[in-house]
Order: C-alpha cells, then structure tokens, then sequence
C-alpha cells in the first residue's frame, strides 16, 4: 500500500501527467489496479488522490482530435496503451466525469490487446449510448492544456477532429537512467484529419527518433538530462511555450553500477553523467496561433560554440506522406494519395491483374488504418490462390503512427516472387478496419515509398482498387478534392535547404519499428536561429506569403490579415533569449519571453499569501531599476535573494522552478 501511495506521490505529476505517459502508466498499473481496488474497498480513499484524479483530464488531452488515437511520446506505441484494466477500473471510480467517460469509449472502441478476463468479469462496462454520441467537443475544454510538472503542453486550435493539435514537451520530471527518451524541446503536430510531424516513440528513445536541431549529426544524449520550461504564455488567439534543453545537450547519464568507479564519469544533477554534446544555448519555443487560419511557429536559439557546425532542424514524418518541393526552404506535404479507395468489411478483396512479361516483382498494397476502427490492422495477401503472405513495412508491426496510407510491402520470401506474364488474381484478407487504395506490382528493385513519389517503371500494374466492385460489406471511399495538406517553410536562415529522405527506424539492438521520413533543413553557420512555420490545411485553402530573417518575419494572408512576427533578442526583449517571440495582429499582441513584469505576475499566481509574494516581488522591482541603470551587480543581488526566498517557500515544484528559472534568465 505504500508503494501505491508512493507511485500516486511522485509518479503521476499533479496535473495529472504521469511521468512515464500512456503505455507504462497503464502497463505498469496492471497489477496495481487489484490492489488500488482492495484498498478502497477497505476504506483508504485512494481514488481520492488528486493526482490519480486528475489523469483523466491529461488522457483526454493526449487523444489526437479524431479520437480513438493516442499521440505516441516515451515508450508509447498508440496500439500499446497497456491493459485494459486500468481504464475499466477508472471508469467504475468516477462514473460522473465526463472526460473519463469520453476516455473509456475511446479506448474501448480501438482497444488492441485481448481482455484480460479477470479485469473485464469484475470492471468492464458497457458503451455508454449517451457516449457514444457524444464528442471531444461536448467536454467544453480549453484548448490549452498544460501539464508543467512534465514540461508538456497540448495546444489546440479547438476540439474538432479536423482541428490542428501542436504538442511540445521540455521534461524536468522523467529524466537520468528510466524510460525517458531524448527528446526535450521535442513536438508533434496534426491537423485536418492527419499526423503531420510525429514522435519515433516505441522503444526508439534516442534523439534521432524525436524532432530537434542537431549539430554536426548529434543532438541530446541517452539517457536524458532534465529539460526546462522558461515561459508559457496563453492570450486565448495564440498560446506558446519555451523550453531550454541545454543540459540535454551537455550530458548523457547511465546507470550508477555502470559506471560509478570510471573517472570519465561524474554527478551531475543526480546522476553519473559524461558530456555527450555541449553547447552554449538551446533555447525553443513553440507558438499556435488560432483562428480561420491555424499555424504552428518553431522558433530555436541554440549555439555550440564560435565555430561553424553543420546544423540541422529535423523533424519525423509519417509514411504516405508526399513531400512536394515548393523552392529550397519551403515544401507542402500531402497524402501520397487523394484518390478514391475501399474501406475493408471482413470479407476478401479479389483483385485481378496482368503482367505484360515474365519476371520477377515486388508486390504493395497502398493501405493504412482507418481512425475510427479498432486499433489493430493488417493485411495478408495470396497470389494465385497460394499461401497469404503478410502485407508489412517492418518486423514489428506496422501500427500506431505509421497507420496511415503508405506502401506496404508484400513480405514473400527475399521481397519478390516470380510471375509468369499474362492474369493473375491477388485476394486481399483484411484485420480490423484498413482503407485500401490501389495494388502495384513492380519490378523487384523498385521502391514506391520514398518521399517525392517514385513513379513506376516500364513493365509494372497498377491497380486503383476503388474502382473495383466492393465486396458485400466493404464501402467505397470518394476522391478527397480538398485533401489535407502541410505547408513547412524555413523563414530562418536563408541559406538553410530543405529536404526529406526515408529514415531507418533500427536500434543498435537491432530491434526495427520500421521506416519513416525525416525532414532535415540544414546549415553550416556558428548560429543558425531557426525559424520554421507548420501550417496545416486543405488543398484550396489560402496559403501565406511570407518575408522573413532572423529577426523579423511578416506573414501575409490573401484576405488582408497581417501577422507581424518579432525575434528574440534584440530591443524590446528582457532576456538574452533567442527563442522569445512577440507578435502582433491587428491591434492584438502576444509576447512569450521572460520579463520582469511576466515573473512578478507569476509570482503572485504561485506563491500563497499576499504579504510574502509582494516581498518577493519587491526585490524584483529592485533586480528592474538596476537593470535599467546598467548596474548588474546591485541586479543580480536581488535577483539571488528573490530566488533564495521563492526556494524557501512552499508550493509545487515545477512552480517554484519556473520562477527560478526565469529569475535566471533576466540574470543572464
């Protein structure tokens, strides 16, 4: 019991993020779940913890807008969620929540794994009527979720399933030797309908599987540092978040019985430690504006030192995705197909073909999940009435973020097979629900997949299977004229080039969880100050023009609407942050930096009782009039006894941090 109350303490944040996010908060909890069951039923008001109590709102926020689908951060693959369990036994605990309830029906309905029996005999519950019909947008929840305690934030553009979703995270929570992965200042993004920028998640937890800068081929080592949360800020019409990941960079820890009594190892910050990748600053910050027109805005800070490095933002893309070059810094991603399709029922799918000559050809199928179904999904296919072979892209399966329509190969013996020319007959045997595009049977060296679209050589067939005759319980999917799209575009630096290659999603363990596309910008430069804009939206819809430099960037729409874009640091910004922003549209302004008039609002909102938050804020107004006067010791003297009170003042953690942090910042 008291490992229990010890796990509800310190391993779910008081938000109600647990530290090791959605698959082992579940998978971990599957045991504890019986016990958490008889403790209450003995009278311990476990389910009364705020921080158990809480999840629920943090669950909700995790869900991509159309539901049914985790995002996949840490050691999280969205099909491997845990057990059930532990969302039946929260269903029973607050039967009144309505983000529990909208949870529940989510889960259920993809759920993956066989029941466990046991769980589902004492807690399953039925699907709700009134659930069902209900929607993320009937919660009423703010489409600003902030999880501080792990550095993580969900913003949305609003609670639609087409609505864009920017998640970012700079974890001071999970860090050292665990299952934290490399990914401080790390961020996913999705909108109108799609996963655009994903997380490698799985058990991938090195920097390449997550979205960073890197310099020269290195980003965070593995094991993590702590990230920082320096700033977050919400006007309603446009919320963001800045992070600092320099520790990140600096260090990779190991376990103590590893490396204890190896000199080249030290503590630091509480774990044996060695410099992995030290830098001067590694500053990000993420902005969502909202309105008609919803974009995302990358800006980074980072520097290792006075010499010129080969810099590279990157960022992870789901296969089926087409990268379509615009000019050097600019591209629009697409789905690699808008055509019609089938939407599977349980019965096969026959499809004829013809060869024109004898050889030997690599068979795909171009197939994904549909969202709405459940969460596993699959294909094998049988040529001429032989044995089915396994549709897949890797050895492990092709789930999770990588779900949507891509290639996948037909997995026959050393990748290809031999036919004989003239008709053939391919028959198509679904698992759970998939959206089925079109078959190509190529030549055997030839490789659909990568990111600007190969076309096929002399000799392959294509077949568009939603033009064929849908079996008695599938459906036919229209053409999508006004298909999702991603508009990336490098405002910063200007000799920055933007490109997308296939990347490997192999461990050094060998484990594989499959390929997927990489966008790399890079620059060789002593300071490149990135400066990226994601704007998700349909094809027809009205695109940006966009001036830009390290400094500035103006974002003009068609219809008139001006977003004026300033960058840190330069005049008018507290901090020596290159990542702080201010914007401005029309008469309505956004400042995310660290301030002294921000740290003093902060100051009141965090620490209780009037009298001692107006001391604290006192020495900040003296830390201001020396800072305006030039006179940095008499500054910095004040700030040290700000921090020396906010430290000796109770209140949680990632409160007090945050205005540590920023105290030290304005120090800087």
């Amino acid at each position: 019991m008291a490992a229990i109350h010890d796990f509800l303490d310190n391993g779910i944040g008081p938000e109600g993020a647990p530290l090791e996010l959605v698959h082992y908060f579940a998978y971990g909890m599957w045991q504890g779940a019986y016990l958490v069951n008889a403790m209450a039923r003995r009278g311990d008001p476990v389910f009364a913890h705020p921080h158990l109590r809480r999840v629920p709102q943090w669950w909700t926020s995790d869900l991509f807008p159309w539901g049914n689908d985790f995002n996949s951060l840490a050691d999280t693959r969205d099909v491997f969620n845990g057990v059930p369990v532990v969302y039946q036994l929260m269903r029973l605990a607050y039967p009144d929540d309505p983000r529990m309830r909208w949870v529940y029906l989510n889960v259920m309905r993809g759920y993956l794994q066989s029941p466990e029996a046991l769980a589902a005999v004492l807690w399953a519950s039925e699907l709700d009527q009134s659930d069902q019909a209900r929607t993320a947008e009937h919660l009423r929840l703010d489409p600003s979720q902030l999880f501080l305690h792990n550095g993580l934030v969900y913003l949305r553009s609003g609670w639609k399933t087409s609505d864009v979703y920017f998640q970012f995270q700079s974890d001071p929570a999970c860090a050292g030797p665990s299952h934290a992965h490399a990914d401080r200042n790390s961020f996913t993004l999705a909108g109108r309908d799609r996963l655009w920028i994903m997380d490698g998640g799985g058990l991938f937890p090195e920097d390449v599987g997550h979205n960073l800068v890197f310099i020269d081929g290195k980003a965070q080592g593995w094991y993590p540092h702590r990230g920082k949360v320096l700033a977050y800020e919400d006007a309603g019409w446009a919320t963001g978040i800045l992070g600092d990941a320099k520790a990140a960079y600096d260090w990779r820890a190991e376990h103590a019985h590893r490396v204890e009594n190896d000199p080249a190892w030290s503590l630091v910050d509480g774990f044996w430690s060695q410099p992995y990748n030290p830098v001067r600053r590694a500053f990000r910050s993420g902005t969502l504006v909202r309105g008609a027109r919803p974009y995302v805005m990358i800006s980074d800070d980072i520097r290792k030192d006075d010499a010129a490095h080969d810099y590279s933002w990157e960022a992870l893309v789901p296969l089926g995705t087409l990268v379509v070059r615009r000019d050097e810094r600019s591209v629009l991603l697409r789905p690699v197909d808008a055509g019609s399709a089938l939407r599977s029922g349980t019965a096969p799918l026959t499809v004829p073909f013809t060869v024109p000559r004898a050889g030997r050809y690599r068979v795909w199928v171009l197939a994904g999940h549909a969202y709405d179904g459940p969460w596993r999904w699959g294909s094998t296919l049988a040529l001429d009435g032989q044995a089915p072979v396994t549709v897949s892209v890797a050895a492990e399966a092709d789930f999770g973020d990588c779900a949507q329509p891509h290639w996948l190969p037909v997995m026959h013996p050393g990748g290809s097979t031999e036919l004989a020319a003239g008709p053939h007959t391919a028959t198509i045997t679904p698992t759970g629900v998939n959206v089925y595009h079109a078959l190509l049977v190529a030549p055997a060296d030839h490789d659909p997949a990568g990111p600007y679209g190969a076309r096929a050589p002399e000799g392959s067939v294509t077949v568009r299977l939603g033009e064929l005759p849908a079996p008695g319980d599938w459906s036919r999917l229209p053409a999508d004229p006004a298909y999702p799209s991603c508009l990336v575009t490098v405002l910063n630096p200007a000799d920055a080039r933007l490109t997308a290659e296939l990347f490997e999603r192999r461990r050094a363990s060998g484990e594989y969880w499959g390929k997927t596309i990489k966008l790399r910008a890079r620059v060789t430069t002593d300071e490149p100050r990135f400066r990226v804009l994601l704007y998700p939206h349909r094809h027809g819809d009205p695109v940006p023009s966009v001036t830009a430099d390290a400094g500035r960037a103006t974002v003009t729409w068609p219809d008139g609407t001006v977003d004026n874009w300033r960058f840190g640091p330069g005049p008018g910004f507290a901090a020596t942050n290159g990542a702080a922003v201010r914007l401005q549209r029309g008469r309505d302004r956004f400042t995310l930096d660290i301030t002294y008039a921000g740290l003093r609002r902060l100051t009141r909102e965090h620490v209780e009782g009037r009298h001692t938050a107006e001391q604290l804020c006192e020495l900040l107004n003296r830390a201001e009039h020396e800072d305006r006067r030039g006179r940095l010791e008499p500054r910095n003297a004040a700030l040290r006894s700000y921090r020396d009170g906010v430290k000796g003042f109770d209140m949680p953690r990632a409160a007090r941090d945050l205005l540590v942090h920023q105290s030290e910042e304005l120090a800087r």
